[in-house]
């Protein structure tokens, strides 16, 4: 599946939980996609990162710790009338790089992996 220069999905599918890449190769994300209307960013960070880490939701550190969840949610939403917005936001999360991307993408990588 190719994806324009953010990684962001080309073939217009908002699917829940499609899942990229299946765990945490050293040159790649997991990468995950969640319904942008239905789903708030901050939850499909700590949804992505339990599955990462087979962890259950409630044993990830707050992410508030992190990034405050609801500016992230502001970041991404879509309901100003002014379009979807574009961006990206990166930040640590449990040993973790936790990137959101406009259109909806989780991607999850070890801390010190490079880009």
């Amino acid at each position: 599946m190719r994806g324009n220069d953010d990684g962001v999905r080309q073939d217009g599918r908002d699917d829940e939980h499609s899942t990229h890449s299946a765990g945490l190769a050293e040159d790649s994300p997991h990468r995950v996609s969640y319904d942008t209307p239905a789903k708030r960013p901050s939850q499909a960070v700590v949804e992505a990162v339990s599955e990462v880490t087979d962890t259950n939701l409630t044993d990830i550190g707050p992410l508030y710790s992190a990034i405050d969840p609801e500016a992230l949610d502001k970041l991404f939403r879509r309901d100003d009338g002014r379009g979807a917005p574009t961006g990206r936001v990166t930040f640590a999360l449990d040993g973790h790089e936790v990137t959101v991307r406009s259109g909806g993408v989780v991607e999850v990588r070890a801390d010190g992996d490079d880009e």
